[in-house]
């Protein structure tokens, strides 16, 4: 599916290129960041990682991916997962710690949920977070997420099994 490009204050989201390898290593490859993801997302994060990325998301058909775009540069990741193609997606995102603290994930979800929820076939939405990750979600409930439950040990986070937090959007 051919992504829209959507405007925001002072970004954009947009489909994913490989020209935004160099500045998305550069804002993924920080421990802040990795820290709040599951350990698919690796940490140190290199050059090779980022262009195993991008060629991953424009072959994927079970979801949606935007790279977060502020200056020209990718700073991040808006995406939406349908693995089972149930019509139930699964927001994740992230952006480099340097752009924390100006509602710019905020205000993308919102955006991309715009998008998605006009979509024939979406469903639900939710997310899953760990407990510890307050500003995500400050972040899903600004959005209209609530609190659903606890899933105890489906994580793995440095090499441990963790809970994680479902939030869900109605």
């Amino acid at each position: 599916m051919e992504l829209p490009t959507i405007q925001g204050e002072s970004f954009l989201i947009r489909a994913w290129s490989i020209d935004d390898t160099e500045s998305l290593c550069e804002n993924a490859n920080n421990i802040n960041v990795a820290k709040n993801l599951i350990d698919l997302f690796p940490h140190p994060y290199a050059m090779e990682d980022a262009r195993f990325w991008i060629k991953y998301v424009k072959d994927n058909e079970n979801g949606l991916f935007w790279a977060i775009d502020v200056s020209g540069k990718a700073i991040g990741t808006m995406s939406f997962f349908d693995e089972d193609k149930d019509r139930n997606y699964e927001v994740g995102y992230w952006i480099g710690e340097r752009y924390w603290g100006r509602g710019i994930t905020t205000n993308a979800l919102r955006l991309a949920l715009g998008y998605v929820e006009n979509l024939e076939d979406a469903q639900k939405i939710t997310s899953r977070v760990f407990r510890n990750n307050l500003s995500s979600v400050r972040v899903l409930e600004k959005n209209g997420f609530v609190y659903s439950q606890t899933i105890k040990n489906s994580a793995i986070k440095n090499g441990v099994l963790t809970d994680e937090d479902v939030y869900v959007r109605h």
